[in-house]
């Protein structure tokens, strides 16, 4: 990012005087400097037109509650799509859990998570408004009909004739799955598309975790990002569903949305089958608001439909 575009920000009164200015994140489509200042450690984030749209959920979650677990806006350049933001931690969750997740760790943020879900529940209009993607549970069966059908995108991907078969044939199970999921009264809201521990990042001097990057929230179920979170984590880690360590993570996940323990395996099953298709909307979404076809991208939606045919064939609806 260059000085003359983010000179207003870097100027901004709140950082003092610059000690230095160092890229930490470069992508094809996006770049993150991490600026040293008298006045703290900032963040200026540089991204394409539709995800600067992370700027104004932090403004929103702020309005609601200062006290929410995000990066503080400092500053925005809505014409040269960049924004500064301070540091709340360094060091993600991933870095500080090595083998194993801490639970300890994991429960602050995960919780907060769930205060921010509720707290945006009357004003979900508002945020589909700011052009946040509606991928609420009663507009899945439609959007997945929408992918199946479309066999020539698919193919682009990488899936053969018979996996677009498979899928297409799989409309009525993900239909029931969907149907199964409304009985549990859980409400729709915001949520984080890449909700997992390295989005999480710790203050060591206040214990406070912070969640970064909400550039591609969107409004859905209330457990799918809980649910992908949980999954990430038990793949990761090698966490076996036999163990007491999945026990506490799937309470800690599941909970605090009116469910009793003994539904939350049952509802976990049914958010998963429906976790791997918004994980294809969520790629194909990215890939459209970057304009950056990618070949990873491609492979993972490729795996994601595989998973989901493999899912949705053990469920029992």
């Amino acid at each position: 990012m260059t000085k003359s575009r983010a000179k207003d920000l870097l100027s901004h009164p709140a950082l003092g005087e610059i000690d230095s200015v160092e890229n930490v994140v470069v992508t094809p489509y996006s770049k993150v400097d991490r600026v040293t200042a008298s006045g703290g450690i900032y963040y200026l984030k540089k991204t394409p037109a539709p995800l600067f749209i992370e700027a104004e959920i932090l403004r929103k979650f702020r309005a609601m509650d200062s006290s929410f677990p995000l990066p503080e806006l400092v500053a925005a350049d809505a014409d040269n799509l960049c924004f500064l933001t301070r540091a709340c931690g360094e060091e993600t969750l991933r870095s500080l859990f090595a083998k194993r997740p801490d639970l300890s760790l994991l429960e602050q943020p995960v919780t907060a998570y769930k205060k921010m879900q509720k707290a945006a529940l009357p004003v979900i209009d508002e945020f589909i408004a700011l052009g946040v993607p509606d991928w609420r549970l009663s507009r899945l069966p439609e959007l997945f009909k929408a992918l199946v059908q479309n066999e020539e995108a698919l193919r682009a991907r990488g899936l053969d004739a018979k996996m677009c078969e498979e899928l297409q044939a799989a409309e009525d199970i993900f239909f029931a799955v969907c149907a199964r999921i409304a009985r549990y009264g859980i409400p729709d809201t915001v949520n984080h598309s890449d909700f997992q521990e390295n989005n999480m990042v710790l203050d060591a001097v206040s214990g406070r975790t912070c969640i970064i990057d909400w550039g591609e929230v969107t409004v859905s179920h209330a457990l799918w990002s809980c649910v992908g979170c949980f999954k990430k984590l038990c793949w990761r880690y090698k966490i076996s569903k036999e163990s007491e360590e999945h026990g506490a993570l799937l309470r800690l996940f599941m909970g605090g949305w009116g469910l009793e323990e003994g539904d939350m395996e049952e509802a976990f099953a049914c958010v998963s089958v429906i976790d791997w298709i918004c994980y294809v909307f969520s790629l194909a979404e990215l890939e459209r608001n970057t304009g950056h076809p990618s070949p990873e991208w491609s492979a993972r939606i490729k795996m994601a439909c595989a998973s989901f045919l493999d899912e949705a064939g053990r469920i029992d609806v």
